[in-house]
């Protein structure tokens, strides 16, 4: 039985809109529209007319992206200058992806829970194992994910946006939207366009603003018609799929002729010193190993593989390069992100109660001894933009 998918929008227009035009069935409970689909496929073009203006990316001259060890905050009911209609808070409204999240070596998350795959208005999806246990280890980590990391991407997410021919654009796709906080900033370079957020990880789009139409499902088998967008976009989630070139390929055909695609992905890494102490003490405390979740960065972690790979996938006039980043946590927030999120905090999650608060001390006294040069995380990020012809 192929897996569901769900669409949660405020009832309006635009959800109906929207159905229609994506050729997907909808229906309407409480407050919400309700649009399902099963992942089967593909169905027929549902664009009207000829494909609007597209203008080719321009040279790339990406300074070096330095981020900050906070992320900024906003009022309840206001992100980036969309008003929420539940008046909820948005926390952190800097970044992206869900799959944003590979901190040094934090590239899981928090231990997850089997029950964490259904919610309100939330349906079950039928896929891989590996690819539940990703969106689970998302869905469990949400709040604090919005918290701590959503936006310390921010800085590379809205130039990649900036580089996309969205100005003329009717619909926009947000592929691996996670949290949502990419949504706005494609609303407001794409002001006539419907922008929609698609996500595997219930909790994690559950938090996404309300007045986007949000999709919940696999990116291996698209629920949209052929043809549905007009630029989508996937900050930092390719290496999260179980086969990449497959993920692609299904980005493609959802394109419109002419459209555009941007994609990041994390490249190469290297060594911090705070965090290399983490992993000893970790191993000085006997904390248990963690299994790998779906990670594919070595397919897509420099720009020729990149090039190559979308290339091989259909698209044609990329571009790609790397950008260098790099983010500076204080003590304290190190601490409480390695505690809160990723590989680290699963494996410290596996200590007793006591053992736990042992860690904790042996670690901050090491930690405590470093100069601030010693937390800095320095990467490669390789970003492109794409085309169909």
């Amino acid at each position: 039985m192929p897996g569901r998918v769900i669409l949660l929008a405020r009832v309006s227009s635009v959800s109906t809109a929207l159905a229609s035009s994506l050729a997907i069935r909808h229906s309407v409970r409480g407050s919400s529209a309700i649009i399902s689909a099963g992942c089967g496929e593909p169905g027929a073009p549902a664009r009207d007319g000829s494909a609007p203006p597209v203008a080719q990316a321009s040279s790339w001259r990406w300074p070096q992206i330095t981020c900050p060890a906070t992320s900024r905050t906003v009022q309840p009911g206001h992100v980036e200058g969309m008003s929420q209609p539940d008046g909820g808070t948005a926390a952190s409204v800097l970044s992206n992806s869900s799959c944003a999240c590979r901190y040094n070596s934090m590239r899981r998350g928090r231990t997850t829970s089997a029950d964490l795959d259904t919610g309100p208005n939330v349906s079950v999806v039928t896929v891989d194992d590996s690819v539940r246990t990703l969106a689970n280890h998302y869905s469990s980590a949400a709040q604090e994910y919005e918290r701590i990391w959503a936006g310390v991407l921010h800085p590379v997410s809205r130039q990649l946006v900036d580089r996309l021919p969205l100005a003329d654009a009717r619909r926009v796709l947000d592929l691996g939207t996670g949290v949502g906080t990419l949504l706005p900033r494609l609303a407001e370079t794409a002001p006539g366009a419907t922008v929609v957020g698609f996500d595997r990880s219930p909790g994690m789009i559950a938090r996404a603003p309300a007045a986007f139409p949000r999709v919940v499902g696999t990116a291996m088998r698209l629920p949209f018609a052929t043809g549905s967008f007009d630029v989508a976009v996937l900050a930092f989630m390719l290496f999260h799929l179980p086969d990449p070139p497959t993920g692609l390929r299904e980005a493609r055909r959802v394109l419109t002729p002419g459209g555009a695609l941007g994609v990041t992905t994390w490249g190469e890494d290297f060594p911090v010193r705070a965090t290399d102490i983490w992993h000893e003490e970790l191993d000085r405390y006997d904390a248990p190993q963690d299994a790998p979740l779906v990670a594919n960065h070595d397919v897509v972690n420099t720009p020729d593989k990149l090039t190559a790979l979308l290339g091989d996938s259909g698209f044609a006039d990329v571009e790609s390069l790397p950008v260098t980043w790099s983010y500076q946590p204080t003590m304290e927030r190190f601490v409480e992100h390695h505690v809160i999120l990723g590989h680290t905090a699963r494996r410290l999650a596996g200590l007793s109660a006591d053992a736990r608060a042992d860690f904790l001390d042996a670690v901050r006294v090491r930690l405590a001894t470093l100069e601030p040069e010693d937390f800095v995380d320095r990467r490669r990020i390789v970003a492109a933009v794409a085309f169909v012809r």
